[in-house]
């Protein structure tokens, strides 16, 4: 059976959302990314125990130019519990949720105690998102966490921008392992746990190209010094690596190797190892576009 790669937009408020979020000019979407990089410090308040908060939300709105991008907006599809919506709130941080109610879109939400809910009918929620993020635009709220966490992610996510006209694709950061291998049935305990892990980012085409938003091409990027000198963090690495070529997934792998050079690897597409010197947005998309080509191809896509 053909490689089936994990899909991020299979419900239609999900694609309805995503299509409006598009439209915001000045504005990125990032998709699937784990809540807890919505707030500054990345952690929960110390009496405090909220297991969502290291799980993923819809997505995020973050300004193009932000080179941290810092969440504007947190969109929610799925139903969150009282803990953490209350954590938002407490944290004031800007977040909406839109359902489908029959044959309307509803938005609530609140922030500063002001609560706020809008329908929609027609199908098209450009309209019901502008109301909250006047919010942000206004300064009524302010942005916290990030989700760009290093300047190799900043690199790689210009790179990915440079090819983005010939292959139709974007970034995205933060993404726990679930979203990027799907469900799987018969994983271990430990297998599980690993589940929550965070690829630094996952390439998908964009919305236009595919509204399914299938995983085209994760990257891991192991360059921290824990990465080749801490035994816990290596052998981490090591199991998300065997997780991913286990269940066929294109894992690449962004490393440093013994003449400094960034090696770029993925076993699963069998293409030779790619290495750039130093960390420039140029040399890395001449490394990533071939790969790029490859893993279109591997996931049944096409540009």
């Amino acid at each position: 059976m053909a490689y089936q790669p994990n899909l991020w937009l299979i419900h239609d408020v999900d694609r309805r959302a995503v299509a409006a979020a598009r439209q915001f000019s000045g504005y990125t979407i990032l998709l699937r990314p784990t809540r807890r990089h919505i707030l500054r410090q990345f952690q929960l308040p110390q009496d405090q125990y909220i297991p969502e908060f290291f799980q993923l939300c819809l997505a995020v709105l973050a300004k193009e130019a932000d080179p941290d991008k810092k969440p504007c907006m947190v969109i929610e599809t799925d139903t969150i519990s009282a803990p953490m919506r209350q954590l938002y709130d407490d944290s004031g941080i800007l977040w909406v949720s839109i359902t489908q109610e029959q044959n309307r879109y509803v938005l609530r939400g609140t922030h500063g105690g002001t609560t706020l809910q809008v329908e929609e009918r027609t199908g098209s929620l450009f309209k019901v998102l502008a109301a909250p993020l006047a919010w942000s635009e206004r300064n009524v709220s302010f942005s916290q966490g990030s989700y760009v966490q290093s300047y190799s992610e900043r690199v790689l996510r210009e790179a990915v921008q440079i090819l983005s006209p010939s292959y139709r694709i974007e970034c995205h950061h933060q993404v726990p392992l679930s979203r990027v291998i799907g469900y799987k049935s018969g994983l271990s305990a430990e297998e599980q746990r690993l589940l929550g892990t965070e690829i630094d980012a996952v390439i998908t085409q964009s919305f236009d190209a595919d509204p399914e938003g299938a995983v085209i091409l994760p990257v891991k990027l192991d360059l921290h010094d824990s990465h080749r000198q801490n035994p816990t963090v290596m052998a981490r690495d090591e199991r998300i690596r065997e997780l991913c070529h286990r269940y066929e997934v294109p894992l690449l792998t962004v490393g440093i190797a013994e003449d400094g050079a960034y090696e770029f690897d993925c076993p699963v597409l069998s293409l030779p190892k790619g290495t750039a010197d130093g960390q420039v947005p140029n040399a890395w998309a001449a490394v990533l576009a071939p790969l790029l080509g490859a893993a279109i191809r591997y996931a049944g896509r096409s540009f």
